[in-house]
C-alpha cells in the first residue's frame, strides 16, 4: 500500500515536508574534483562517480541530457543507470537513482588541487559523448599511508568527485532528509574552543561533535597521542590492538558518507572510502567478516553500496551476495518463544543488509525475502498472534533474557527490549518504508515512540561528574534504559551512550504519528529534548583539551564503535527538529547548565593499607566475562564479599592483567546502583588483595588503573603487595582520580609492575564502593 506523506500536520505549525526530497528533473551544479597524491599536473586521468537523483528526476533515456564543462569547455561524457529506484511493492521503477558518470581531466596543480566542473541536466540539449564505460578500478591506486601501509592492499580512485550538499542532503543513499551542517571548517578544532561554546538553541552541538570525533577514529588526532591510544582497526600488526574486533561494529563508514553529505568534507569521503575498500578484502568466502567469523553483526553492506554508488565502481559490490547469505543463514528476523537467540540489534542489522542488497542488485527474489523480513518485525510488534502479553508497553519487540545476552538480564525469564538495539530495527524498518510508503510500516514506526518515551527515565545515576548543583550532587538527567521490562520497569539501567540514537528514533516517531493522526505524539518531542540535552553534557563529558598531554585524543571515543552507534542512525535529527519545532535541548527541570571543564590530573598516590572495617558501602556485582577466572567467595574475609582469582601460568607480568567490567542492576528504592562510571570524588574504593606464589624480597608492586576502551590506561595508583599468601585491604581516594574518572571510565584494571613469578595468582576481593552518608 502505498501512502502520500505530502499531508499537513496541524499541530507540527505549519506544512510537513515530505518524507522524499522532491524531483530534480533539471539541474546546474558544480562538482570539485580533487585528485590523489598519486596524479601528476598535466596526466589525464579517468574520472568516475556517481550523481544521486531523488525519484522522478530522470529515466534512463533522459540520462542523455547531461552534459559537462570545465572553464567553458564541454568535455565528453559517459553516462548510464548505475542503479534504479526499486520499490519493495512494485520491483523496479523507471526512475535512476544513480547516473554513473565517466570523463577524463589534466590538472594543473597537484593534490591538494581542486578542479570545478559544472554538471547540468534536464535542459534537453545532449552533450558530448565518450563511446563507452571504462572499468573504473582501472584508475584506482594503492593507498600508503600511515593508518593504511601499502602491505594491506587497500586501493582508492585516482579522483573524488564532491558534490553540492543539497545533493547530498537529499536522502538519496541513505534515504532520510537531512539538513546542511551548521557553518565550520573542515579540520578538527580546538577542544577548549569547543567547550567554550554554549550550542544553546539549535543542533550545532551535534554537528561539530560529527567532525570532531571522527578525527581519532582516523588516527589523524592531535600527534602528542601515544600509539597505543590510537586505533589499530587496520589490523596492521597482526593484532587486535589496544581496541578489539568488536569495533567494527555499527559501520561507522556509513556514517561517515552522511556526514560528508551534509557538509562536502573532502576526508569524510575519503576515509570512507577506504575503510570500506579495506573491508571488503577482509569478507571471507562464506560472507562473514575476517574479524568476527560467524557473526551477522558485522556486515557493513550500507557503506560498501555507498562506495560503490558515489565512485562508480562495481567491483566494491562483488561480495555483496555472499554476504546476503551469511545474513540469512539463521532466521534472526522471525521471533518465536521457543527460539533459542533473539536481539533487535541481529534483526535490525540483518533486514538492513537484505535491503542494501536489493537496492544494489535487486532480483525478485531478494525482493520477497526483504517483505517477508518486515512482515516478521510487524507481527512482532502486534505480538504474534497472542503470544506476547497483553498489558506491555506498546511499540517495544520483546523477548525472554535466555534468547539475549545472558550477561545482560537479571532475570532471564522476563520479557524485556532494548531501546538502544530497537533503534537499529528502526533504522532498518525506515529504509523499508522509504522503499515502498507502506502505512502499516509508518504506523510502526510510530508507535515505537510511547515505548521509547518509556523507557527515556530520568535519575542523577549517570557517568557525568562534572554535571553537578552547588553542592556537588549530580543533578538527574533523562536517559534511556539498557534493558525495559514489558511492564515499563527497567531490567537494566545504565548510561551507555545511546541517548542520541534514540532521540533521533523518537523524533522520526513524532514525525510519523503528526503525519497519521494530524497531532504530536503524547511527549515525544519534550523527551527527545531531554536526551539531546543528555547528549549536549556527553559530549563536553568526553572533550578534554589536556588530554593529548597524557597521550589521549581531547576528543575522547570511548568504545570506538561508539561513533557508528550514535551517528549512522541520527543524521536527519536537525532535518526533523525543523519539522516539529524543537529548540535545542532542555534539561529535565528545565534549568540546569553545560558544565565546565574538569581540573588537571593530581600526581600518582599510593593507596595506604587498612585494618578498620567500613560499615557505609556500597556493594556492586562483578562478573566474569572479561576475567581469567570464575568469581568464588573469599576464604577468610566477609562471606558476603566475593573474590577473583588470576592464576599466572607463565608468572604474573604486566602484560597480564585481572580487569573487571561493570554490571550493575537497580534494586528497588531507595537503594540504587552505583557503578564504575558515577563514582562521586568524595567517594573511596576498598578492596583486598592476596597473592599467593613468589614474591620479590621488598614485595611486590600492582598498580589500579581505570581503564576506557580502546586507550591505554590512566596513572591509577600503585598497591604495594608485602608478602605472598595474606590478605591485604587497601582504600583509593577517588578525589585525585576525578580527571581520568570523568574521561575514560568503563573497567577497572588491576595490573603487576613486573614479573611475581612463575604460577603465581592474584586475588581480588571485597571491592566496595565507600560513599559518605549512605544507608543500606
Amino acid at each position: 500500500m502505498e501512502l502520500d506523506l505530502n499531508t499537513r500536520g496541524p499541530e507540527a505549525g505549519g506544512m510537513l515536508e515530505s518524507f522524499w526530497a522532491p524531483a530534480r528533473k533539471q539541474g546546474d551544479i558544480v562538482v570539485e574534483l580533487v585528485p590523489a597524491e598519486n596524479v601528476r599536473p598535466g596526466q589525464r586521468v579517468l574520472v568516475t562517480f556517481g550523481l544521486p537523483l531523488p525519484q522522478g528526476s530522470l529515466t534512463s533515456e533522459g540520462l542523455c541530457s547531461l552534459r559537462a564543462d570545465i572553464a567553458g569547455q564541454e568535455v565528453p561524457l559517459h553516462v548510464d543507470a548505475m542503479a534504479m529506484w526499486r520499490s519493495l511493492t512494485q520491483g523496479d521503477t523507471p526512475w535512476v537513482r544513480i547516473a554513473r558518470i565517466q570523463l577524463e581531466v589534466a590538472f594543473e596543480q597537484p593534490y591538494p588541487s581542486r578542479l570545478q566542473m559544472r554538471l547540468a541536466w534536464g535542459g534537453g540539449q545532449q552533450g558530448q559523448r565518450r563511446p563507452g564505460l571504462v572499468d573504473p578500478s582501472t584508475a584506482w591506486h594503492l593507498v600508503d599511508s600511515d593508518t593504511f601501509p601499502a602491505a594491506l592492499g587497500v586501493y582508492e580512485p585516482d579522483v573524488y568527485a564532491l558534490l553540492p550538499v543539497d545533493i547530498g542532503c537529499d536522502g538519496v543513499l541513505k534515504m532520510q532528509r537531512m539538513a546542511p551542517a551548521v557553518p565550520m571548517r573542515e579540520e578538527q578544532d580546538d577542544a577548549a574552543d569547543i567547550l567554550a561554546c554554549a550550542f544553546d538553541g539549535d543542533y550545532s552541538c551535534y554537528d561539530h561533535a560529527m567532525k570532531n570525533f571522527c578525527y581519532p577514529l582516523l588516527n589523524r588526532d592531535d600527534p602528542r597521542v601515544s600509539p597505543q591510544n590510537r586505533w589499530n582497526y587496520a589490523n596492521v600488526d597482526g593484532k587486535a590492538g589496544p581496541s578489539d574486533k568488536h569495533d567494527w561494529m555499527y559501520d561507522r563508514a556509513a556514517a561517515m558518507f552522511q556526514a560528508y553529505g551534509r557538509t562536502g568534507f573532502f576526508f569524510f569521503l575519503r576515509e570512507a572510502v577506504r575503510i570500506c575498500s579495506f573491508y571488503r578484502l577482509k569478507i571471507m568466502e562464506d560472507g562473514f567478516f575476517e574479524y568476527m567469523p560467524g557473526d551477522e553483526r558485522n556486515q557493513l553492506a550500507e557503506s560498501m553500496v555507498y562506495t560503490a554508488w558515489l565512485t562508480g565502481a562495481p567491483h566494491m559490490l562483488d561480495k555483496l551476495p555472499r554476504m546476503v547469505q551469511a545474513s540469512v543463514s539463521r532466521r534472526i528476523t522471525r521471533w518465536r518463544p521457543d527460539n533459542p537467540f533473539w536481539t533487535e540489534r541481529h534483526a535490525g542489522l540483518i533486514l538492513l543488509t537484505n535491503l542494501m542488497a536489493y537496492e544494489a542488485l535487486g532480483g525478485e527474489g531478494q525482493r520477497l525475502r526483504c517483505v517477508d523480513m518486515v512482515q516478521d518485525l510487524l507481527r512482532h510488534q502486534d505480538g504474534w498472534d497472542g503470544l506476547l502479553p497483553q498489558g506491555r508497553v506498546d511499540g517495544g519487540l520483546y523477548h525472554y533474557g535466555l534468547q539475549h545476552d545472558p550477561a545482560e538480564f537479571n532475570l532471564q525469564s522476563s520479557l524485556a527490549s532494548s531501546p538502544w538495539m530497537s533503534v537499529l530495527v528502526f533504522d532498518s524498518m525506515l529504509r523499508a518504508f522509504a522503499l515502498s510508503g507502506s502505512r502499516a510500516i509508518a504506523a510502526f514506526l510510530s508507535r515505537f515512540g510511547h515505548y521509547f518515551v518509556a523507557a527515556s527515565k530520568t535519575d542523577a545515576w549517570h557517568r557525568y561528574l562534572a554535571y553537578t548543583d552547588e553542592k556537588g550532587e549530580l543533578l538527574p538527567l533523562t536517559y534511556p534504559d539498557y534493558l525495559m521490562r514489558a511492564d515499563g520497569a527497567s531490567e537494566r539501567r545504565e548510561n551507555t551512550e545511546h541517548d542520541i540514537n534514540v532521540c533521533c528514533a523518537l523524533a522520526w516517531a513524532d514525525y510519523f504519528t503528526r503525519l497519521l493522526t494530524g497531532g504530536p505524539g503524547e511527549g515525544y518531542l519534550d523527551c527527545a529534548e531531554r536526551l539531546y540535552y543528555t547528549y549536549k553534557i556527553s559530549t563536553r563529558h568526553w572533550t578534554h583539551p589536556d588530554n593529548p598531554e597524557r597521550g589521549l585524543p581531547a576528543f575522547h571515543m570511548s568504545p570506538w564503535r561508539r561513533y557508528g552507534w550514535q551517528y549512522r542512525t541520527s543524521m536527519a535529527l536537525s532535518w526533523l527538529m525543523a519539522q516539529l519545532g524543537g529548540k535545542g535541548g532542555h534539561a529535565p527541570d528545565g534549568a540546569g547548565c553545560l558544565p565546565a571543564a574538569l581540573e588537571p590530573l593530581a600526581e600518582d598516590a599510593v593507596a595506604p593499607v587498612v585494618q578498620d572495617v567500613f560499615t557505609s558501602e556500597v556493594p556492586f556485582r562483578l562478573f566474569g566475562r572479561r576475567m581469567a577466572a570464575n568469581i568464588q567467595p573469599a576464604q577468610g574475609l566477609n562471606p558476603a564479599w566475593q573474590s577473583a582469582v588470576f592464576p599466572g601460568t607463565a608468572g604474573i607480568r604486566a602484560h597480564n592483567r585481572l580487569c573487571f567490567t561493570t554490571d550493575f542492576y537497580a534494586p528497588e528504592p531507595p537503594h540504587q546502583p552505583i557503578g564504575l562510571w558515577n563514582m562521586r570524588p568524595t567517594d573511596r574504593l576498598e578492596l583486598a588483595i592476596k597473592v599467593e606464589g613468589t614474591l620479590p624480597p621488598e614485595g611486590g608492586l600492582l598498580r589500579v588503573c581505570f581503564n576506557g576502551d580502546g586507550y591505554a590506561q590512566a596513572p591509577g595508583v600503585r598497591l604495594h603487595v608485602p608478602e605472598a599468601g595474606r590478605w591485604q585491604r587497601y582504600w583509593i581516594d577517588l578525589a585525585p582520580m576525578r580527571p581520568r574518572l570523568d574521561g575514560c571510565l568503563s573497567m577497572l584494571d588491576i595490573l603487576p609492575e613486573g614479573a611475581m613469578g612463575q604460577g603465581s595468582a592474584l586475588h581480588v576481593a571485597g571491592i566496595r564502593i565507600v560513599r559518605p552518608g549512605y544507608a543500606r
